[in-house]
């Protein structure tokens, strides 16, 4: 799934989750910087699953 998610999705995916005051550099990088929000998803992914998987060890 990840490979083919469209940067609009990425985009919105990373709108739910940021600051608003960090929102003015995700349009610039969704406008100008595609590689840049392209990483910058990459790693909230990774975060949320390393993140999920201690949620679930504590359980």
């Amino acid at each position: 799934m990840e490979k083919n998610t469209s940067n609009w999705v990425k985009f919105r995916m990373l709108w739910a989750v940021v600051p608003k005051d960090c929102r003015e550099a995700l349009i610039w990088e969704f406008i100008f910087s595609p590689a840049a929000l392209r990483q910058r998803w990459q790693e909230e992914v990774n975060f949320r699953r390393i993140f999920d998987s201690h949620w679930d060890l504590k359980q």
